[in-house]
């Protein structure tokens, strides 16, 4: 069980990566393809956008946030957050080497709140006798 853990974080983290470093995922494609998708005008769209943008990498992290958890069979919950956000800061650092992309410390605070809030729920719906003492 261990192994499929190690095997989905490291998909995981190639995908994000993968999509991190192509030029084709930036804001200004995605705020394009909104805006001809869904017919909206510029200050509509770079709302959707945002909007999109930024759940992504909500649900991205705190997704990544959950296997780590699982990973290390729920005995922790710092571990996992630190984890998370170290890559995070790492994606960031790579986007910044990619041209037409940008790195912002805003969306690591956002991955990294993210992580520890999923990491809350996870706890939280997967809490038993021997595991709820362990607080964090």
């Amino acid at each position: 069980m261990k192994k499929r853990y190690i095997l989905l974080v490291g998909i995981w983290c190639i995908i994000i990566f993968a999509f991190a470093s192509s030029r084709f995922y930036n804001g200004e494609n995605t705020l394009m393809y909104i805006q001809i998708l869904f017919g909206l005008d510029y200050n509509q769209a770079e709302i959707v956008n945002m909007l999109v943008r930024k759940g992504a990498h909500v649900c991205i992290f705190g997704t990544l946030a959950v296997i780590v958890y699982f990973l290390l069979k729920r005995r922790f919950l710092f571990l996992p957050w630190g984890i998370t956000t170290l890559f995070a800061i790492a994606d960031e650092y790579n986007q910044s080497l990619v041209p037409g992309r940008t790195a912002l410390a805003s969306d690591v605070l956002l991955d990294s709140l993210a992580a520890f809030l999923f990491l809350l729920v996870a706890r939280r719906f997967t809490a038993d006798k021997k595991t709820k003492h362990l607080t964090f």
